[in-house]
């Protein structure tokens, strides 16, 4: 059998006396995953849902299918027939994060920090890791990421690189494997302390309201199908408009996802936690996805805006720098060398109203160089600011 995958199976029949130790059952196959079933009493970090690309199923060995599906159905018969089997409880089956996610994310890090990188260099670091490392296992973590659509390219001295502008989907795949290494954190935490929550803090202002429309908006944007909805507007929040949108793509910002299509008016975005009453129409739209995703490409945020993109060149202080290389206003931003105590930097966007209030949090440490129009509305924002103090 070839797999091409790295994943544990993992399932853990709890006994019913108090504080029993767990009966660890399973098979170990390639594939990383999520929950078959799970008990609600478990801690959630532990297995995290994944959506497996079509891809996957291609080169899956159906002898491991039906294997996994009649261990599954005697966990199951054990859980009905708990008075049969006394000494069984609750059954929890996991897919958990395990050694094959720790060693993908480790060699992710590793190509993504270092342009060549040799096999004994990641030899090396899976041994500091901790992790077990044999040649066979890492050629099919390669094969497998390759799979998933990044571009993993191998010179003939032996050295690996990642080819980001190659890699398909590089900015969702970024964030898939993000996510993967929260729970694969959450996880470890867990073996540590029970209340380990209270030592990871996530940004407050994080919203799950209204985040069970995103499954149906999304088969919406799959099926090109036309949505209905009402909105509610943060300007004018007793005024409820009811629209009708072809949606082309979701996007997160901020901690929020919003849908963006065409309306009768155009372009626009809209926040999933502001719709209600979403229906998903039988009508079949032209899907206008590469206008859309061209359009968010010289955006900062979502509003889309009138002028073309441009080049603007800003002046920061010499302190920005590092948060700037770290945290860029946007892809396309350049940095520029450091002449006595300021430093330029250049974007091709276009001008909205989002990328106005990103430079203001600035402050005194930013000026604008050019166009001349943006420089001289933002002298206009800050003379208006300044009336404020007088």
């Amino acid at each position: 059998m070839n797999f091409y995958f790295s994943l544990d199976v993992k399932a853990i029949a709890y006994p019913k006396q108090a504080n029993p130790p767990p009966i660890a059952i399973g098979i170990a196959s390639p594939i990383p995953v999520a929950v078959a079933i799970a008990n609600p009493t478990a801690p959630p970090a532990v297995a995290t849902p994944v959506i497996l690309p079509n891809s996957f199923f291609s080169s899956f060995s159906m002898l491991f299918f039906f294997k996994l599906m009649i261990l599954i159905i005697c966990f199951c018969l054990i859980q009905r027939y708990s008075t049969v089997f006394p000494y069984f409880g609750k059954i929890n089956i996991y897919v958990c994060i395990m050694s094959a996610t720790k060693r993908q994310l480790l060699l992710l890090e590793l190509l993504e920090n270092e342009e060549h990188i040799s096999v004994k260099t990641i030899e090396w670091s899976y041994k500091m890791e901790g992790l077990k490392y044999s040649k066979s296992q890492f050629y099919r973590d390669i094969g497998f990421l390759k799979t998933i659509g990044y571009c993993i390219e191998n010179d003939n001295s032996g050295n690996f690189n990642l080819n980001v502008s190659m890699s398909d989907n590089y900015d969702f795949l970024s964030n898939y494997y993000k996510h993967l290494a929260m729970s694969n954190l959450c996880e470890s935490a867990t073996k540590i302390n029970k209340d380990f929550l209270k030592f990871i803090v996530f940004e407050k202002n994080s919203t799950l309201q209204n985040f069970t429309l995103f499954n149906k908006v999304f088969k919406a944007v799959c099926n090109k199908n036309n949505i209905e909805f009402k909105h509610t507007s943060y300007y004018f929040p007793d005024k409820i408009e009811t629209y009708k949108l072809s949606p082309f793509l979701l996007k997160e910002y901020k901690n929020r996802w919003y849908v963006a299509g065409k309306t009768n008016k155009g372009f626009r975005t809209f926040g999933l936690d502001r719709l209600s009453d979403l229906k998903v129409l039988d009508e079949i739209v032209l899907s206008k996805f590469e206008i859309a995703i061209s359009m968010f490409d010289h955006t900062v945020g979502l509003n889309f805006s009138d002028h073309e993109p441009s080049i603007i060149t800003l002046s920061f202080h010499k302190s920005q720098e590092p948060y700037l290389k770290s945290l860029p206003i946007h892809y396309s931003q350049k940095i520029l060398p450091i002449e006595g105590d300021r430093f330029e930097l250049t974007l091709y966007l276009s001008y909205n109203f989002e990328l106005k209030q990103e430079l203001l949090k600035y402050g005194h440490f930013v000026k604008v160089i050019s166009p001349q129009w943006i420089k001289d509305d933002f002298k206009l924002e800050l003379e208006k600011t300044l009336k404020h103090y007088k």
